[in-house]
């Protein structure tokens, strides 16, 4: 049986009356008789007793109109839902990326995609890699500009791009005269025991870029002065800029900041790469394809 099915007995029991449930339905009288004798007949059962033109349900009828109307009830609700969900698809992206993103997200992604879909909303959700990823699986976010070596089942993981260790430094740092230039790098480069004089500022341990500076200095056995220690890459940079230390970090786009990178020698080969995701089953609108060509594109700049 089908949703219909259901619908037409239960509009018989609530009439009480086949030519008024055959009005309600927009189907004339005879197909409904039709329907409702062939229906018994399959089931075995009578589902009415005819009282002239009055229809009383049975027990069975009872049984099979309380299950047609739970039926009929999900199916409703299940509609809307789609119905919903088509509505929020058309008009809005949920995006997610880390705190240290947002100059990238809203000084080249945004005003770029609000130029060519100014009719679409975006929700964005400052969330870390792992974060974003528990988000996408949930279904709370759409797309998500992440850092991650592991890839999850279930995901769509589209490389945009890469990140590496560096330092971050005021751009009149005395460093910048140690660094050298060389093409295994676009930034300079500098020994990662030339910053064991500086103060540092770090994230905190369990953010990868926190997790990776305390691994290398460990290993190069490096004595470090850690002055500061915060929460994400974007209060990093912050500290960075007010001359509180140097940040060692794993590189984001630095948008008007009067900062440089400089990158670290021991670290050159340990790269990240920089990826949107997304469901594998999600349906992709054209304005989420076109934010992706997007991510794609800057990264070409």
């Amino acid at each position: 049986m089908d949703i219909r099915d259901y619908e037409y007995i239960v509009s018989i029991a609530e009439h009480q009356s086949i030519s008024r449930a055959a009005a309600s339905l927009f189907i004339t009288q005879s197909a409904l008789t039709k329907f409702l004798q062939r229906t018994e007949q399959q089931i075995g059962l009578e589902l009415f007793i005819r009282q002239g033109h009055n229809f009383q349900l049975t027990d069975a009828g009872r049984k099979f109109v309380e299950t047609g109307q739970k039926i009929r009830s999900l199916d409703q609700e299940l509609m809307h839902s789609l119905n919903q969900m088509n509505l929020q698809q058309k008009h809005q992206i949920r995006l997610s990326f880390g705190i240290g993103r947002c100059n990238e997200i809203f000084d080249q992604i945004l005003p770029r995609f609000n130029k060519t879909h100014p009719d679409i909303d975006v929700v964005t959700n400052i969330s870390t890699s792992k974060e974003s990823l528990a988000n996408l699986e949930q279904g709370e976010t759409d797309l998500a500009l992440v850092i991650s070596a592991e890839h999850l089942a279930g995901l769509n993981y589209l490389p945009v791009g890469q990140s590496h260790l560096v330092a971050a430094v005021p751009d009149d740092s005395p460093l910048l005269k140690l660094s050298k230039k060389d093409g295994r790098s676009i930034y300079p480069i500098i020994s990662l025991r030339d910053v064991c004089g500086f103060p540092l500022v770090l994230t905190i341990p369990n953010t990868r870029s926190g997790n990776l500076v305390r691994n290398y200095l460990e290993q190069f056995n490096i004595p470090a002065h850690i002055k500061l220690v915060v929460s994400d890459t974007r209060t990093l940079l912050d500290a960075v800029e007010s001359g509180l230390g140097i940040g060692l970090i794993l590189s984001v786009p630095l948008g008007r900041r009067k900062l440089r990178y400089l990158s670290i020698e021991e670290t050159l080969n340990i790269k990240d790469t920089v990826s949107v995701a997304w469901k594998t089953d999600k349906s992709l609108s054209t304005a989420m394809r076109d934010m992706i060509k997007l991510f794609q594109e800057i990264k070409q700049l």
